[in-house]
C-alpha cells in the first residue's frame, strides 16, 4: 500500500492520498485544501481519484472537496451527523477561523456507520465510528494503518468544544482504540504520525483508564 501525506490550508490538515501503488486508483481521505496540490500528486503518480473519505466535517478536511469532485467526478463518504456539518458554515469552524463559509452541497455516495466495510480503489477500508471532536467523526483502517482525523494525535487528541463535540464521546473513543490489540500506523489529521502502542505508552488521554457516566 502506498500513503502520499500533503499537509495543506492555513491548519496545515493532512491530506493522505492511499493506492495499492502507482498507476492504480487512489481514495484521498480528508482534503483540506489546496486541490490543484491534491490533483498534482495525483498525476505525479499517474493515479485515478476514485473516492474522497472524510473523518468529520470540519472545513479544514473538506476544503478542497468541491473542486475534486469537478475535476474527477469522484465520490465521496462521510457519516450522517456531519453530512450536516459540510453543509452549514456555522457549524464545520468556517466561519469561526476563517470568516467565510465554506461549505459544500455534494451528496455522499453513502453515510458511513461503525462496522460497514467499504470495497474502493483496490482496498478494503473499515470504519470505526469515535464521536468526541465531533458527534459523526469516524477513523478508516486498512490493514495495519488507521486514519485517525482529529481524534487521536501524536501525544494528544482533538479538541472537544465545538459544534458536536464531547469530552466524554471522546474519552470513550480513545478507550476504543486502546483496546485494539494490534499494533497500528496512526496516521493524524494534523501533526506527525505515530503508532497505536507509542501512544498507548506515552498518551495521557490514551492512559486514562476510566470515563465519568453521563
Amino acid at each position: 500500500m502506498q500513503i502520499l501525506t500533503l499537509p495543506l490550508g492555513p491548519l496545515a490538515t493532512n491530506c493522505y492520498i492511499v493506492s495499492v501503488s502507482d498507476g492504480a486508483p487512489a481514495i484521498v481521505i480528508d482534503p483540506g485544501d489546496e486541490a490543484q496540490k491534491i490533483l498534482d500528486m495525483l498525476k505525479m503518480h499517474s493515479l485515478t481519484l476514485e473516492a474522497v473519505l472524510l473523518t468529520h466535517g470540519h472545513f479544514d478536511h473538506f476544503a478542497a472537496l468541491n473542486t475534486l469532485i469537478d475535476a474527477t467526478g469522484c465520490d465521496f463518504y462521510i457519516s450522517k451527523p456531519d453530512s450536516l456539518m459540510i453543509r452549514d458554515a456555522s457549524k464545520n469552524f468556517s466561519i469561526t477561523f476563517m470568516g467565510q463559509d465554506i461549505s459544500t452541497s455534494a451528496l455522499a455516495k453513502q453515510l458511513v456507520v461503525d462496522g460497514d466495510v467499504l470495497n474502493l480503489a483496490g482496498l478494503e477500508i473499515a470504519v470505526m465510528e469515535t464521536p468526541g471532536h465531533s458527534l459523526g467523526s469516524v477513523c478508516y483502517r486498512i490493514g495495519s494503518a488507521m486514519f485517525s482525523g482529529d481524534t487521536l494525535f501524536q501525544g494528544s487528541c482533538g479538541r472537544t468544544d465545538g459544534y458536536g463535540g464531547s469530552s466524554k464521546s471522546m474519552l470513550r473513543s480513545l478507550a476504543l482504540i486502546r483496546s485494539i490489540e494490534e499494533d497500528m500506523h496512526i496516521y493524524p489529521g494534523h501533526g506527525e504520525d505515530t503508532t497505536l502502542e507509542l501512544e498507548k505508552q506515552y498518551n495521557m488521554y490514551m492512559k486514562l483508564k476510566h470515563v465519568i457516566n453521563d
